[in-house]
């Protein structure tokens, strides 16, 4: 699977979204992924796990996990692992968005639809539905990383460093 089919399965899987009903968005996108997925052969299901991973690994940064703490006002490691799912299902352009300037996630949290910026079940489905598929476990293909990239800031540090993030939580809580 290349990295432009990956996306496009995360792209259609959101063809249910609706920007004017918060409630339901992400059940209706795990709908649509795990039918998408489902059409898929099995070494196709394993290779978008593969990006995912991938994609989830590359995102273990500090300074994702400290716009995550500073958005929902604490974010313990098992929150982050399902704030980065949720970053993923918002599709490519908010993804990488958010790798090259982490305070975009400000105006992503904020997009009208969006019930909850954690998202566990979206990572699960390609494990589950290779498991419904061929009964065997999917195993995973990446090691995760041992600590998160870059350099952990304290929460003085947090409001100077996104200043966007910091008035958007400060404006919604």
């Amino acid at each position: 699977m290349t990295t432009d089919e990956f996306w496009s399965i995360v792209e259609r899987s959101r063809a249910a979204w609706n920007p004017d009903h918060a409630d339901g968005n992400q059940q209706n996108q795990l709908k649509l992924l795990r039918r998408l997925l489902s059409a898929l052969p099995a070494e196709g299901i394993a290779g978008f796990d593969e990006h995912l991973i991938g994609l989830l690994h590359r995102a273990y940064r500090w300074d994702l996990w400290q716009a995550a703490k500073t958005i929902t006002g604490g974010c313990s490691d098992d929150f982050f692992a399902d704030f980065r799912g949720w970053v993923v299902s918002m599709g490519r352009e908010v993804y990488e968005a958010a790798l090259g300037d982490v305070e975009t996630l400000a105006s992503a949290a904020a997009t009208p639809g969006v019930e909850d910026v954690f998202f566990e079940a979206f990572s699960a489905v390609p494990e589950e539905v290779y498991e419904e598929k061929t009964g065997r476990l999917l195993e995973p293909s990446l090691e995760h990383p041992d600590e998160p990239a870059g350099v952990r800031m304290t929460e003085e540090e947090l409001a100077a460093r996104f200043p966007r993030l910091w008035a958007a939580r400060y404006r919604d809580g």
